[in-house]
């Protein structure tokens, strides 16, 4: 029970050091309702693993509703990643998708990530290191099913097995 609680005492203390919250505005009209029956979704006790897409017309909130939600369960998983522009930013020129790769890992495990420069690569270090582990991850503004499963593959990647 003591190393138990210790990893709890340090993840208050990461968690303090260096929150994850995102900047959400005060006092949204009409975001309680939507977030709160996703927030109801994903934050039951129990090891499945679980996706939500939230779709529709560009300028509707998806993206703030997708904060509201990630900065209520962030710090009640091992760990959590906030992946923005995935659409624009899996379009530069040098790697988009390899960057957003690092930082998924990076995001989730604290720690410096190894050097990789292909994509495929990624994803057998995202499947690797995020493998048994209670994981949040969400991915705004995705266009492509490539981009998803190059971040997130199949739903074996994540959770116990």
């Amino acid at each position: 029970h003591e190393a138990k609680f210790i990893k709890e005492i340090i993840k208050v203390v990461l968690n303090k050091l260096e929150p994850k919250y995102l900047y959400v505005p005060e006092h949204l009209v009409g975001m309680d309702r939507l977030a709160h029956n996703i927030f109801d979704f994903l934050s039951t006790a129990t090891d499945d693993v679980r996706i939500v897409g939230i779709h529709g017309m560009p300028g509707i909130g998806k993206t703030t509703i997708a904060e509201v939600v990630f900065n209520q369960l962030c710090n009640g998983f091992e760990g959590s990643c906030f992946l923005s522009d995935i659409n624009e930013r899996s379009k530069q020129f040098n790697g988009g998708l390899v960057d957003l790769q690092k930082q998924l890992l990076h995001d989730i495990l604290n720690q410096y990530v190894a050097n990789f420069d292909c994509a495929d690569r990624g994803k057998v270090l995202i499947k690797e290191r995020l493998r048994r582990k209670r994981v949040l991850v969400v991915a705004d503004d995705v266009a492509h099913l490539d981009q998803l499963n190059a971040l997130m593959g199949d739903r074996s990647w994540f959770g116990p097995s």
